[in-house]
């Protein structure tokens, strides 16, 4: 049913009136043979044999261009490309906090090789030696 919907779309240009009307009322509008054969004043069988015929024309027409093909196909890597960009935002994400918890790192260790200096410095102090 999804597959005559798409092809309908795409090729429903092909078909007679009666056939996209026909189409139209029972695939979109979900009415029943009986009910469309009732509204049109002819048998279910005429309803039933003018839906195949329009469901073989719009194969056919797919056979040769293949346009639902080439349309699911781009979806699908569509589909696929979108699925590459969030994992990418997510990578850079988790990057930009690797970068920043880095730079925390680099600026505690500059504190503590300064507090080391001042440390180091203050026990190489040698007090002077007064003479008496």
């Amino acid at each position: 049913m999804l597959r005559v919907t798409a092809l309908y779309d795409l090729y429903g240009g092909l078909l007679t009136d009666r056939q996209r009307e026909f189409l139209d009322l029972h695939y979109m509008r979900d009415l029943s043979l009986a009910e469309i054969s009732e509204q049109y004043g002819v048998s279910r069988q005429s309803v039933h044999d003018t839906l195949l015929s329009a469901e073989s024309t719009l194969e056919k027409a797919e056979a040769s261009l293949h346009l639902l093909g080439l349309f699911e196909a781009a979806r699908s890597a569509v589909d696929s490309a979108d699925r590459r960009c969030e994992e990418l935002s997510r990578l850079l994400e988790e990057r930009e906090k690797t970068c920043s918890a880095v730079a925390e790192a680099e600026s505690l260790v500059q504190r503590l090789r300064e507090d080391i200096g001042r440390v180091s410095s203050l026990l190489r102090f040698e007090p002077l030696v007064h003479d008496e």
